[in-house]
């Protein structure tokens, strides 16, 4: 069986309630990288993904939260922009291409 290649993919969520929102975020926090608040980045294959969402459809109520997925297309040129507060710990800003991600740290604070 032939390996087969990972996409990168946003997933970000509202949650209402805020013990449902530390479950989530705990559950997205063992597969995926924090890049804002209720935004991470996952790296997989979709199926592993939809085994995560699948996780996620038990730690939600459907009719308050919202939980979204978007694959990132690497195979393009991407562009970003960002403003705003960084949260301590995490990455600066974070730079994807079609080879690789870096995340850059401000050691500055």
């Amino acid at each position: 069986r032939l390996a087969r290649p990972s996409m990168l993919f946003l997933i970000a969520y509202d949650i209402a309630d805020p013990k449902r929102l530390r479950e989530v975020a705990h559950c997205l926090e063992r597969y995926a990288e924090r890049v804002q608040k209720s935004v991470f980045l996952f790296e997989g294959e979709p199926e592993r993904l939809r085994g995560i969402q699948l996780e996620l459809l038990h730690l939600i109520d459907p009719h308050e939260d919202r939980i979204q997925a978007w694959p990132i297309q690497t195979s393009q040129q991407m562009h970003r922009w960002d403003a705003g507060l960084t949260l301590p710990g995490q990455a600066k800003f974070v730079v994807i291409s079609p080879r690789q991600m870096l995340l850059f740290e401000d050691r500055l604070s």
